[in-house]
C-alpha cells in the first residue's frame, strides 16, 4: 500500500477536487433556479 501512495499526483487529487467544489456549486445554483424561481443572471 505504502508503494501506491508513492504513485500518487497531488496536482490531479487537487483537480478532482476542485471540479467536485464546482459540480455541487453548479447543482446549487440550478436548484435555487428550478425550485425558488432564483434568477441567476
Amino acid at each position: 500500500m505504502d508503494r501506491n501512495l508513492q504513485q500518487r499526483f497531488w496536482e490531479i487529487d487537487f483537480l478532482r477536487g476542485i471540479a467536485i467544489i464546482m459540480m455541487v456549486f453548479y447543482h446549487l445554483l440550478y436548484n435555487l433556479h428550478y425550485f425558488a424561481h432564483y434568477n441567476i443572471n
